[in-house]
């Protein structure tokens, strides 16, 4: 596998579990629950931009 293929395949399971950890935020009220997954959703958000950047540099990659 390139090194394109694998950011790629990445930042798709990044994008994926922000999308999950965003339901589970819905479904979690309040307390220290919501603040765990407050932080793993911006610690994700930060690694799908991460990738982002990474893709937009390579230039030849496609989603």
């Amino acid at each position: 596998m390139d090194y394109c293929f694998n950011v790629a395949e990445l930042f798709q399971i990044a994008k994926d579990s922000v999308i999950f950890l965003m339901s589970l935020e819905e479904a979690v009220c309040e307390g220290k629950d919501r603040e765990l997954v407050d932080l793993l959703l911006k610690e994700e958000m930060k690694r799908v931009k991460q990738l982002s950047l990474q893709l937009h540099r390579l230039g030849t990659c496609s989603l």
